[in-house]
C-alpha cells in the first residue's frame, strides 16, 4: 500500500500556451488532470498560474499567491513568448511607431489562431489576419528583429524562477516551447532552439525534468490556424506527454519506497 497522498497537487506557469486562449481557455490542464486521474485512482488539483503575454519574470510576481502551498508537481513553459522575434523598435527607421495601435497590443501583429463560423465575420478575421501577418514582416525586414527577453537575461531569470519554486515544490518539470510556422513566424524556430538548449540546461543543472514539447508537436494537424497555439488534438498530446512524466516519476518513487 502507498502513502503517496490521494490528492496530486500541480502548479502551472506559462503564457498563453499553457493559459489556453478564448472564451474556454482550452489548455492541456483537464486532459492532464483525466489522464492522471485515470491512471492512478488520485484527485488531481491543478493550480494554473499562466498569463497570456507574458515572459519568465513573471513568475516572480506570483510569489505571494504561494506562500503556505505545497505541490507535487510544477510546470513551467516558458520561452515562447521571451524568444519569440519581433521587430525592433529602437530601429532608426521605427515604422512600428506609426501602425494603428490595435496592432501594438501583444500578439496583435500575428495572425488569427481562428475564424467566427459567421461568413461575413470571418471574412472580415482572414483580410485582418493577413494584414497582421505582413505587416510583421514587413517590419522584421526593415527595422531587423529582437527578443522580448535576450538569451543570458533569460537564463539568469529561469534560474531565480527555479530557485524561488523548489520551495513550493517537490519536483519541477519544464517544458521546451512549441514549434511555430516559419511562414509566419520566420527565424523563430532557430530562436526557440537555443533557448531550449538553455531550459534543458538549467533543468540538468537543478536536477528538473524537462520535456521536449518543440520535437514532439511537428505535425501541424496539432495547431490552429495561426500554427502557433496547439489545438485539441495538440493539447492532449502534450497532457499525454506529461502525464507519462508525472507517472513515470511515481512509479519510480513507489519502488523506491514500498511500504
Amino acid at each position: 500500500m502507498s502513502s503517496q497522498p490521494r490528492v496530486i497537487k500541480i502548479a502551472v506557469f506559462g503564457d498563453s500556451i499553457s493559459e489556453g486562449i478564448g472564451s474556454k481557455r482550452l489548455n492541456y490542464c483537464m486532459p492532464l488532470e483525466a489522464k492522471i486521474n485515470n491512471a492512478v485512482n488520485r484527485t488531481v488539483e491543478i493550480s494554473n498560474f499562466a498569463s497570456t503575454g507574458t515572459t519568465i519574470r513573471f513568475i516572480e510576481t506570483k510569489e505571494p499567491e504561494l506562500v503556505g502551498k505545497k505541490f507535487n508537481y510544477v510546470l513551467i513553459a516558458y520561452g515562447n513568448v521571451d524568444a519569440m522575434l519581433r521587430p525592433d523598435t529602437s530601429s532608426r527607421l521605427n515604422l512600428y511607431a506609426h501602425i494603428p495601435s490595435r496592432y501594438k497590443k501583444t500578439g496583435m501583429l500575428n495572425p488569427r489562431p481562428y475564424f467566427s463560423r459567421v461568413w461575413y465575420k470571418s471574412a472580415i478575421q482572414h483580410v485582418d489576419s493577413w494584414v497582421r501577418w505582413n505587416l510583421n514582416q514587413c517590419l522584421l525586414r526593415i527595422q531587423g528583429s529582437i527578443t522580448w527577453v535576450g538569451a543570458n537575461e533569460f537564463r539568469d531569470a529561469y534560474q531565480n524562477a527555479v530557485s524561488m519554486l523548489w520551495k513550493y515544490t517537490d519536483q519541477i518539470i519544464m517544458l521546451s516551447t512549441v514549434r511555430v510556422s516559419e511562414k509566419y513566424f520566420p527565424g523563430t524556430n532557430e530562436m526557440y532552439k537555443q533557448y531550449n538548449s538553455i531550459i534543458e540546461e538549467i533543468a540538468e543543472r537543478n536536477h528538473c525534468k524537462y520535456i521536449d514539447i518543440y520535437n514532439h508537436l511537428c505535425d501541424r494537424s496539432y495547431f490552429y490556424e495561426d500554427e502557433y497555439h496547439p489545438n485539441e488534438a495538440g493539447y492532449q498530446l502534450i497532457a499525454d506527454i506529461i502525464a507519462g512524466e508525472i507517472l513515470e516519476d511515481r512509479k519510480t518513487n513507489i519502488d523506491q519506497n514500498p511500504t
